[in-house]
């Protein structure tokens, strides 16, 4: 076989039959006149690796160094190349662009091996054409694979792993793609609430000025657990036969304190009611069934015992937020068994939990099979002597007001009565925030809930 000439950076010959690229005019990002009836791709971003050796149909893996391997594309000939592994990853866009991304890796396929350098520079023979010893792309997601990850089938459409790659980071399997942009999760409150950081910061400023001004007794134990407490705020004047007030407060289950929320007594204690505001464990320490459990126990303890500090256990109403609306349904879910809950508040919560599984809560708390048939509210009958209210924010994101209306929908349907309301220009933060503001939509609310239903 005659020995292939050295060709310098001017060489003009073409990379193979699917490319009208010249090698040198990679760095500058120019497209080159093409013989006829040939594709060609666009050149590489600048800032890729550059490389002389033979030209190939494999794909280029390594982002930090061009490997090369003889493939079938080209006229065997030598010459200098631009190419970066980061490139060959499908990114994503639109339909048509990733189409372009696919061909670039299947048509164009510069699988490059360090072997073939090694025998352009010193005669070394390059590997069999068949060593697998290389890390594979899988094309649907743009990610490296192992060897026995690249030899099996995958399902299609799924990807290879949680992450796929888009523009150098790596988006969570639970965010979702549409026209090439990463939507963010739904369920993930902080993505679509601007001031999180700061509602967050006022609440519990506003909290720790109610247990500063407020009468209160602290950390009332309803059970043995330490996290088993019940802060109680009492309105001015004499204490008796008062109604009760319950507040659940949210977080995912996993998040905030009963002192976090504090400031929802000022609303309480001025409509003349108590403010038993309730802790319970977070997860993933502890799974839904012991929170439950121990919401249903602080029920019973008030029911039991708040006589003793003033109240009336016959003028129990209910309130809750986001997970404490969903843990407040389980207060009066039992069709046969009266609940003695008059009312319930129940503020952008969650009814049924199968969404969850696939939010970013499932890196979080992980909610299981089990728990989603067990406590999805929508799932039970509720006692049709509780009347509840059902509260939205208007901008909240989808899934909160869908879930909001079929959980109306599903009391109407049992015979219990049931209203609902979306709160004006209110957000899943904005809203509850609001539940402690007496005077704002969600104050006047609550503190009806709390008048209305007095015997």
């Amino acid at each position: 076989m005659p020995r292939q000439a050295d060709v310098g950076t001017q060489d003009r010959r073409w990379y193979g039959s699917s490319h009208g690229v010249r090698a040198d005019d990679h760095q500058e990002g120019r497209r080159q006149d093409r013989p006829s009836g040939q594709r060609c791709c666009r050149p590489w971003r600048a800032g890729a690796v550059r490389g002389q050796g033979r030209l190939g149909n494999g794909i280029l893996l390594s982002a930090d160094r061009a490997l090369r391997r003889p493939g079938r594309g080209g006229d065997g000939a030598r010459g200098n190349f631009w190419a970066g592994g980061a490139d060959l990853e499908i990114r994503n866009g639109s339909r048509r662009h990733r189409a372009r991304q696919r061909h670039r890796i299947r048509s164009c396929r510069l699988h490059l091996h360090a072997r073939s350098c090694a025998r352009n520079a010193g005669g070394i023979q390059d590997r069999s054409r068949d060593d697998r010893s290389q890390p594979r792309l899988d094309v649907r997601s743009g990610c490296t694979l192992r060897r026995n990850e690249a030899e099996r089938p995958r399902p299609r459409g799924r990807p290879a792993s949680r992450h796929c790659r888009v523009h150098g980071g790596e988006i969570p399997r639970h965010q979702h793609l549409s026209g090439g942009r990463v939507q963010s999760d739904p369920f993930r409150i902080r993505d679509h609430v601007a001031d999180f950081d700061k509602i967050v910061q006022d609440i519990v400023h506003r909290s720790e000025a109610v247990r500063a001004t407020i009468p209160m007794t602290a950390d009332v134990a309803y059970g043995p657990d330490q996290t088993e407490t019940i802060d109680l705020f009492f309105p001015s004047g004499k204490r008796s036969g008062l109604p009760v007030h319950m507040f659940i407060h949210g977080g995912y289950w996993r998040m905030f304190s009963k002192r976090d929320y504090s400031y929802v007594a000022t609303t309480i204690t001025q409509a003349g009611a108590i403010a038993a505001i309730v802790d319970y464990a977070l997860m993933p320490k502890v799974r839904m069934a012991t929170i439950v459990d121990q919401v249903r126990r602080a029920k019973q303890w008030v029911l039991a015992h708040i006589a003793d500090h003033g109240g009336n256990p016959a003028e129990l109403t209910v309130s809750g937020h986001s997970a404490g609306a969903h843990l407040s349904t389980f207060l009066f879910n039992r069709e046969n068994t009266p609940s003695n809950v008059r009312a319930v508040l129940l503020l952008g919560g969650l009814y049924d939990l199968k969404p969850l599984q696939n939010s970013f809560l499932a890196n979080e708390i992980g909610i299981t099979d089990e728990e989603v048939a067990m406590f999805t509210p929508l799932a039970y009958r509720h006692d049709p002597q509780t009347r509840a209210t059902v509260l939205v924010g208007a901008n909240e994101t989808p899934p909160f007001h869908q879930q909001a209306d079929r959980f109306k929908e599903n009391l109407l349907q049992q015979g219990s009565p049931a209203t609902s309301l979306v709160l004006t220009n209110r957000n899943h933060m904005d809203s509850v925030r609001d539940l402690g503001v007496p005077g704002s939509q969600a104050g006047d609310c609550l503190t009806k809930l709390i008048v209305n239903d007095r015997r």
